[in-house]
């Protein structure tokens, strides 16, 4: 699905890759640049020195900044041109299912399935790969600069890591069956909403307005339970967050305690203490991503199932050796051999039709008509005729008043011409 709707866009793909990327580095280096500003400003340096480096401070943020809003207006414009992609796809699916597809469901439900469930995928659409990739490079970016200014500190938080992501990962799906039936049941509501919306007068002509309300609350009701039943199960997620958080945060002021001043400056403290930050953003940032990506993967369940619905009125055609040919040079000879017809296929409309029109005749069904002295035809007959292009004689057939067929000028003539009263009479 991502290859499908995401290569077409390769230019908001890479912008967007660029400018998360850069944020990332940018990133690495401002904690580093503030280090220097406090070592800088506690020395005996000039002020015009605090003063260059405090500017470059400032820059670099504001350079941050910028990236950080142009890599969110792509990702949003890459997030809403894919999801419409995916959304026409879903709707002419749905066009082109038969009767029986449509009559189980409300087009409210449609509308939650074709446009609520494709919502829930424009961060996966968007920047959900870029910013997994981004972090875990910006991870291990971290984790480099801090085992380069000490190794223990590098192998305690190298720990820190690897357990916070196990811990995480074994969290990620808790959710995942929780929030399939709150999509199930937002998509009842809507269902219910629109079906009873448009049938407002009806319902009030019949006096069903208690009853209608009482399933209202039934599908508000059940969609409440579920959506905070998922999502206090994502509590237990981000509860562990903020608790992995605490840990790293103790790990650094722990290191810095003990490396201060003999190995550490006090820029170099807050330096540890800012990478450590970055570290835990990072992580909360892989969570976060975890997270989008349970409902993504219920969304996509229920597309999936959504696509996989076939029709079931088949077609076949006649073929010669291993292609399918279809002469139509001219016009074509129809035939129905066998037919059964219905939108329902256990109750069909039309039973074994056999009918065969010759290449131009055009083909109607008539009316049942009072029979006449010179009719020797059925009640209920389909007529043939000649079509307009192929018939010089066309404007000299009337059809007969009291049928839905065509007859000849010289039946006609026999037919005794229909009055009507005046307007008012």
């Amino acid at each position: 699905m991502l290859s499908r709707y995401l290569l077409p866009h390769r230019g908001l793909v890479g912008s967007l890759t660029f400018l998360l990327l850069s944020s990332n580095g940018l990133q690495l280096v401002t904690p580093k640049i503030l280090g220097t500003f406090v070592d800088t400003a506690r020395s005996d340096s000039a002020l015009d020195e605090v003063m260059h480096v405090g500017l470059l401070f400032l820059a670099v943020a504001v350079v941050h900044q910028v990236l950080a809003i142009g890599a969110r207006y792509v990702s949003e414009k890459l997030a809403w041109t894919s999801t419409n992609q995916l959304r026409e796809d879903l709707a002419m699916h749905c066009l082109r299912l038969d009767m029986s597809f449509h009559n189980k469901r409300t087009p409210g439900e449609m509308i939650e399935r074709v446009d609520g469930d494709v919502g829930h995928l424009a961060n996966l659409f968007s920047h959900f790969t870029i910013r997994i990739v981004g972090s875990l490079v910006l991870l291990i970016g971290v984790l480099a600069v801090l085992y380069f200014k000490d190794w223990r500190i590098g192998a305690a938080m190298m720990v820190y890591a690897i357990v916070t992501i196990l811990g995480l990962a074994m969290l990620c799906s808790v959710a995942v069956p929780a929030w399939k039936e709150a999509r199930e049941a937002s998509a009842g509501l809507f269902g219910f909403l629109e079906e009873h919306l448009s049938g407002t007068e009806d319902i009030r002509a019949n006096g069903g307005q208690a009853n209608s309300m009482n399933l209202l609350f039934h599908h508000a009701g059940n969609r409440l339970r579920t959506e905070r039943s998922a999502s206090l199960k994502n509590v237990r997620l981000w509860g562990s967050t903020t608790g992995f958080h605490m840990i790293g945060h103790l790990i650094a002021l722990g290191a810095g305690y003990t490396l201060f001043p003999d190995k550490m400056t006090a820029g170099g403290v807050l330096e540890l203490i800012w990478y450590t930050e970055i570290l835990f953003r990072s992580l909360e940032r892989l969570t976060r991503e975890m997270e989008d990506f349970q409902r993504a993967g219920v969304s996509i369940g229920r597309i999936d199932e959504l696509r996989r619905w076939s029709t079931t009125i088949t077609a076949r055609l006649a073929t010669t050796g291993e292609r399918t040919t279809l002469d139509v040079t001219g016009p074509l000879r129809v035939t129905f051999d066998d037919v059964t017809f219905g939108y329902d296929p256990e109750e069909p409309v039309l039973h074994d039709i056999n009918l065969e029109i010759a290449p131009g005749r055009v083909f109607g069904p008539a009316r049942p008509h009072r029979e006449r002295q010179d009719d020797h035809l059925p009640a209920a007959v389909s007529t043939v005729r000649r079509s307009a292009g192929r018939d010089p004689d066309r404007r000299r057939r009337h059809p007969h008043p009291g049928a839905g067929g065509f007859e000849t000028p010289a039946r006609h003539r026999h037919a005794k011409r229909a009055t009507f009263p005046r307007h008012g009479a």
